[in-house]
């Protein structure tokens, strides 16, 4: 008997999990030598222990999440919140691969802050594989690694600290979420509610094979209203394997919308008017703007990369502060006014950030981040004449810009202009002296050269098809 490969065949027809061959021998070497199993019955001792079946799911499962994890997504769910849903007095989300607990009480939170009127009635459900996460998030205490960026100011409301090292949620949202031990491949959802409205299943496909991301796809097709959304790792492009979810670019972030009849939503939809803004502490409030000169200092590249390294980890309050501080430091810097204006794009301070944006002086070093920018900016608010214009900019200061290729394709086919669209899709398919520069890549972690290339493919496709019909 090939023991590697049985154990894999069986944790794959279980559990829809592919352990690579490193994997499986890490836990062969624990079954064998810390729980004493022999090649001969190891099999059938785990089908015949359910505490030795959850040692297994421990040992191939390692939960890695914390609170107010990917921020682009949360945001964009706070969108969709705000303008698909204004007419409903309750909802349901599932946190499918909830792991021990953070994302599902993270919605919980959202809800208790942002929408009180849905709070009230809507639930939140959770369900995980491996049984000990289940165990810690009904107990609802965590560590610091749980709790590692500012949860959008609105976290420490509902967590007060037990110890040094330990912090504990309140009754009240723990009491929000209803979680469940479970294999997500043939759990009954439907003994909580008929249909969802959102499901958040990220970074579970990582762990599967083709065939079972289609068969969890398919069950949460059933299992979801028209109008309702998928939320799945930045990496998971599902719509390369299925057509029952439509990929939506929003935030310059990929979700999903269950494929119905009906038009889809569209960014445009979605956008929010932007409110006076409020108060914020000083230590982390961007800096005012003023007229930047091209005054030539000796940057510290050390300093900017690791304000980088804190928006790829979404890390943007203590980006903020770092930059504010910086600019304490290097008040000319023109490196560091395009991070803050960063920063104030993604917080979706549109017009801040185009009052900094526009008090850059444009150097050549700066043109192609200034054009890009107001590229991405106009795309957010709609105004996609003005977002053409910007990423048509941004390719003659960077021709081998393969984000802005993409978003003339994206955006140039939400105008309806399918030819010029094609145009864009093509040559972000076929060149491929097209990249991401490093330091844009590092702000955007989320939009690879394989995700955007796929996508172009699968639309170009599509408009080939609708081209053929008229």
């Amino acid at each position: 008997m090939n023991l590697p490969s049985t154990l894999s065949s069986f944790v794959l027809d279980r559990f829809g999990i592919n352990l690579n061959p490193e994997k499986t021998e890490a836990v062969l070497s624990f079954l064998k030598e810390t729980k004493g199993l022999s090649e001969d019955n190891l099999i059938a001792a785990i089908n015949a222990d359910s505490v030795l079946l959850y040692d297994l799911i421990n040992k191939i499962v390692v939960p890695e999440t914390y609170f107010f994890r990917n921020l682009e997504h949360l945001l964009i769910l706070i969108d969709i919140l705000t303008k698909e849903f204004t007419g409903r007095k309750s909802l349901m989300f599932l946190s499918a691969g909830c792991s021990t607990g953070e994302e599902a009480y993270t919605l919980a939170i959202l809800l208790k802050e942002k929408f009180p009127h849905l709070y009230e009635n809507s639930m939140i459900y959770g369900i995980d594989l491996n049984p000990k996460s289940i165990e810690k998030a009904k107990h609802g205490v965590y560590t610091k690694s749980s709790i590692r960026n500012d949860m959008m100011g609105v976290g420490n409301r509902h967590i007060k600290r037990l110890s040094p090292y330990e912090y504990r949620l309140s009754d009240e949202i723990r009491g929000k979420v209803v979680f469940k031990q479970g294999n997500l491949l043939d759990y009954d959802y439907c003994c909580w509610t008929k249909q969802y409205d959102i499901i958040l299943c990220r970074n579970v496909f990582i762990y599967f094979d083709t065939d079972h991301i289609l068969k969890a796809l398919k069950r949460f097709y059933d299992i979801m209203h028209e109008n309702s959304y998928l939320f799945v790792g930045h990496s998971e492009m599902i719509n390369q394997i299925s057509t029952e979810f439509q990929p939506l670019l929003l935030r310059n972030s990929f979700v999903f919308q269950k494929a119905v009849e009906k038009s889809p939503v569209s960014e445009n939809d979605l956008i929010i008017e932007n409110k006076p803004p409020k108060k914020t502490d000083k230590r982390t409030e961007m800096p005012k703007s003023k007229k930047l000169t091209a005054v030539a200092i000796e940057e510290n590249e050390m300093r900017l990369e690791k304000i980088r390294e804190k928006i790829s980890e979404e890390l943007y309050g203590d980006a903020k502060e770092m930059v504010h501080k910086y600019l304490e430091d290097y008040p000319t810097s023109l490196h560091a006014s395009i991070l803050s204006a960063t920063l104030l794009l993604f917080d979706q301070k549109h017009d801040e950030a185009l009052e900094l944006i526009d008090s850059i002086v444009k150097v050549p070093e700066t043109k192609y981040y200034i054009f890009f920018l107001k590229g991405i900016l106009f795309s957010e608010t709609g105004d996609f004449s003005m977002s053409i214009k910007f990423f048509k900019l941004a390719l003659v200061e960077n021709p081998t810009c393969l984000i802005s290729n993409f978003f003339l394709g994206f955006i140039n086919e939400e105008k309806r202009y399918y030819r010029i669209s094609l145009k864009y899709y093509t040559e972000t398919i076929r060149n491929k002296n097209l990249f991401i520069k490093d330091s844009v890549q590092k702000i955007m972690p989320h939009l690879s050269g394989k995700q955007l290339r796929d996508l172009a493919q699968k639309k170009y496709t599509a408009l080939k098809i609708k081209e053929a019909a008229l």
